[in-house]
């Protein structure tokens, strides 16, 4: 819609007309109102509005009608800018209302406060010990006492269980000191309650771990360690009861979904905040098949640091030891590096940078927080995200964990010597699960190929034409 220095009238009678052909049940008056409001006294109706004339605008909204009306006016103004100026020229001006209605939220608690938190619910007389041993962990990685040190994630593992322990022995009146006995009267009553048979495996050997190193260090006994032994074998038997096959999908109809997301948000009548979020969990989708990392990775990523674009082709990964799953005694050094060449992801992703990661903060977040600005979404919300959007668009909810499973199945189906490189693909630790037969290089080349892989699945999208 834009001509040279066009007369008001005349360009209000146009978008008129353009809304009333494009947008048949669009509340027009108000956004003709607030337009005409808007470019009444601007010298020249043709030149775009930058940032700071956008913000000008919305505090004298402000100032005139309160926040509430305010930020409802520069929403239909943002509207009106997009069919004048054309959506992708506008992305800009949704900033100052996302900076309007969002504040900074508290800082997000650590892995460790996490963990310290958990300890802090135990009964008294375990709660110095544990939170001795957290310190030496966080602090002395390099220095354990008597093993190796535990992470803070294994370490509130510890602290819950311990905790149902607890609770369970004030309610039977068992010793707290586990037997095999005892041991398997609880596993039972887990069991009872709905909980996977490996998942209850999980909680006998915290809990025999807490003693064993914290609670009454140089605690054995043969019949804990058999009854733990035997729920872990009858855990292998069962099965995850998440991990059915009816739950796998091809990990590129996933890829495929998340540029879908992308190209429809593209396609909003303006670039605001809701446009954004939805290209961001698109892109989300298409990365966590790119690069099937774990949650705390994903959430990790970062456009400074972690997720670097070369060209139009090639993304440098690093992601330092802390994000992935390593022994603590690993994490400060060994790290994951990685290239993907994928110029469709490339393509998408330089888009994202120009028109919407602006819309939520200045900052360098791969995936920012809708309600936290300056915030990365954490892996919990990841985790959230990712069921929630295959539910709805596959009818099928797939975890971050269960994409890993995805893109191992399609590399081992699909790919010359997939099934050799999907374990180091999923970077896969566990004797049993990866039968130790890979070196790090095959892993960088297992990244590389499935990146490669996935980018020739499909023809890439074709150019939107403009508004």
């Amino acid at each position: 819609m834009t001509e040279s220095r066009p007369d008001l009238t005349s360009l209000l009678a146009r978008l008129r007309r353009h809304l009333r052909d494009t947008h048949p049940s669009l509340n027009r008056y108000e956004v003709l109102r607030v337009a005409g409001d808007f470019l009444a006294g601007r010298p020249d109706l043709a030149v775009i509005p930058d940032r700071g004339e956008a913000t000008d605008y919305l505090q004298r909204l402000t100032l005139r009608a309160g926040p509430q009306a305010a930020q409802r006016d520069y929403s239909w103004f943002l509207m009106a800018a997009a069919e004048i100026w054309g959506a992708r020229e506008t992305a800009h001006l949704s900033h100052a209302l996302r900076q309007a209605r969002c504040r900074p939220k508290a800082t997000r608690r650590t892995e460790w406060e996490r963990a310290e938190t958990a300890v802090a619910a135990l009964p008294s007389a375990w709660r110095s010990p544990l939170q001795h041993h957290l310190v030496l962990c966080r602090d002395k990685p390099s220095r354990p006492r008597r093993a190796d040190p535990w992470s803070a994630s294994h370490l509130q593992g510890v602290a819950r269980a311990l905790a149902g322990w607890a609770r369970f022995c004030a309610d039977t009146g068992c010793d707290t000191l586990p037997t095999g006995t005892s041991l398997e009267r609880y596993a039972a009553t887990r069991l009872a309650g709905d909980v996977a048979m490996s998942s209850v495996a999980d909680y006998l050997s915290r809990i025999y771990s807490g003693f064993a190193t914290v609670l009454a260090p140089g605690f054995s006994c043969q019949g804990c360690e058999f009854v733990i032994d035997d729920w872990t074998r009858r855990g292998a038997r069962g099965g995850t009861p998440t991990k059915t096959a009816a739950g796998i999908l091809p990990a590129s109809d996933i890829y495929e979904l998340g540029f879908d997301l992308m190209t429809r948000a593209t396609r909003r009548p303006f670039y605001g905040l809701h446009a954004a979020r939805d290209y961001r969990n698109g892109l989300l989708l298409s990365v966590a098949t790119s690069l099937p990392q774990r949650a705390r990775a994903l959430a990790a990523l970062n456009l400074a640091s972690t997720f670097q674009p070369v060209d139009a082709g090639t993304i440098r990964i690093h992601l330092p030891g802390r994000v992935l799953k390593l022994p603590e005694r690993d994490k400060a050094r060994q790290s994951y590096n990685a290239t993907l060449h994928n110029a469709r992801l490339c393509e998408a992703l330089a888009e994202y940078r120009q028109y919407f990661r602006p819309s939520f903060d200045d900052g360098t977040a791969l995936f920012p927080s809708v309600l936290a600005p300056g915030a990365a979404v954490s892996e919990q919300q990841i985790g959230r995200l990712v069921g929630n959007l295959t539910e709805k668009h596959l009818a099928v909810r797939v975890s971050v964990h269960r994409i890993r499973d995805c893109v191992a199945t399609e590399a081992s189906e699909e790919m010359p010597r997939g099934g050799r490189l999907a374990p180091v693909l999923l970077q896969h630790r566990d004797a049993a699960t990866t039968e130790r037969h890979y070196v790090h290089a095959e892993g960088l080349r297992a990244a590389r190929d499935y990146g490669a892989f996935l980018a020739t699945r499909r023809a890439p999208r074709p150019a939107l034409a403009p508004l």
